[in-house]
C-alpha cells in the first residue's frame, strides 16, 4: 500500500509541475502584445514603424497609409555579406499583429568599395508575421527561417541619421 500511495503522490507532483509550466507558457504567449483593453496603448501605426535591432539584424518598419506597412529585414553575416528580407502587410491594431505572404528573401555579397558583387535571390511568396509587444518592441516569425522566432528585437535608440 505505501508504494501505492508514492506513485500517486508522485503522479500527483508531476501533474502540478506541468501545469505550472504550461500556465508560464500560456501567460508568456499573452504577455506577448499589449494588454487590448487598456485605452492608453497606441493603436496608431505610425507608433509601431522604425527600426528594432537584435544583434546583427535589424528590422525597419515604414506606413505606407494608414493601416499597411513596408518591412526590410537586413542581417548581416560578416563585413561584405548580407541576408535582406522585403515584405509588407496590413497592421492589425487589435492584435499588434502584421501578417505577411509576400516576402522576398536575398543574399547580397558586396565588394571592397561597398557596391553589389552579388545577388542571388532565395525565395519569393515567404510567409509570416511581425508581433509587436509594445511600441519599443518585436518579434519576427518567419515560415522558412523558425529558428528567428525566439529572437527579441527593441527599437533603435539612435538610428543613424
Amino acid at each position: 500500500m505505501k508504494v501505492f500511495t508514492k506513485l500517486v503522490l508522485f503522479a500527483l507532483a508531476l501533474t502540478m509541475i506541468f501545469s505550472a509550466a504550461a500556465c508560464k507558457t500560456a501567460n508568456k504567449a499573452e504577455e506577448s502584445q499589449p494588454a487590448q483593453t487598456d485605452d492608453s496603448v497606441s493603436r496608431d501605426v505610425k507608433d509601431y514603424t522604425g527600426t528594432f535591432v537584435s544583434d546583427r539584424c535589424a528590422i525597419t518598419v515604414e506606413a505606407t497609409d494608414e493601416q499597411n506597412v513596408k518591412i526590410t529585414v537586413e542581417w548581416g553575416s560578416s563585413y561584405n555579406e548580407l541576408a535582406k528580407w522585403e515584405m509588407s502587410g496590413w497592421f492589425d491594431p487589435d492584435t499588434f499583429r502584421v501578417n505577411y505572404s509576400d516576402s522576398t528573401e536575398k543574399y547580397i555579397t558586396y565588394n571592397d568599395d561597398a557596391t553589389v558583387k552579388e545577388e542571388k535571390v532565395n525565395y519569393k511568396d515567404g510567409a509570416g508575421r511581425i508581433q509587436f509587444y509594445s511600441t519599443d518592441g518585436l518579434n519576427w516569425y518567419d515560415e522558412q527561417h523558425p529558428e528567428y522566432a525566439e529572437m527579441d528585437f527593441k527599437r533603435e535608440e539612435n538610428p543613424a541619421e
